[in-house]
């Protein structure tokens, strides 16, 4: 079990060192008019989320609010964690200027049930969405994160989780850009 908890947290130590210094552009680079590959999912997960008649959501893996910046007209009352606390910092002053409590977001580890829940907080959600993070996971911990999405909201809530396919992997470096390379370029076994 050590082992696990090390591999972990040597895990979650590189993800918080990447994104350390992407804070406060991490935004304007992937979701700002010029990106290289905007996201095209924005409006789609608004309208599933507000279609579902959610009153509250979090948002687990945040960044610097990129998609709750888009939520904040509609009603529902918004919280995130992020693991690292750049993002943690640029979430905060985001959302405090569209007039959301700064204590409604937070540092955490999607891979903790604990980090969902904070004192003064909902004990659960009417939906929770999760984009952009199973791709920087350990595959053997997806399961943990779907099980803690799923009790992080409320009997008959919504979940809402981003899966990208390995077309993905040409476009970044990431768990599934090594399996992609690995196992579907280069083919790894077949050279032994």
């Amino acid at each position: 079990m050590k082992d696990m908890s090390d591999s972990r947290a040597k895990v979650e130590s590189m993800i918080q060192h990447c994104y350390s210094t992407w804070g406060e552009t991490y935004y304007k680079d992937y979701y700002g008019e010029n990106a290289p590959y905007p996201p095209v999912d924005i409006d789609m997960l608004r309208r599933i989320i507000t279609g579902s008649g959610a009153k509250s959501l979090i948002d687990a893996g945040c960044g610097p609010a990129s998609f709750l910046r888009h939520l904040t007209q509609d009603g529902i009352a918004l919280y995130g964690f992020d693991l690292t606390a750049e993002m943690v910092a640029e979430a905060k002053r985001v959302m405090s200027e569209h007039g959301i409590d700064r204590d409604n977001i937070w540092q955490g580890s999607v891979l903790d049930r604990s980090d969902y829940l904070r004192e003064g907080m909902p004990s659960q959600y009417d939906a929770a969405v999760c984009f952009g993070v199973l791709p920087h996971i350990r595959s053997e911990d997806d399961e943990t994160v779907l099980h803690n999405l799923y009790h992080s909201v409320s009997p008959g809530g919504l979940v809402v989780v981003e899966a990208r396919n390995a077309l993905f992997s040409l476009f970044t470096q990431n768990r599934y850009s090594y399996q992609f390379i690995r196992d579907e370029l280069i083919r790894a076994d077949d050279l032994i």
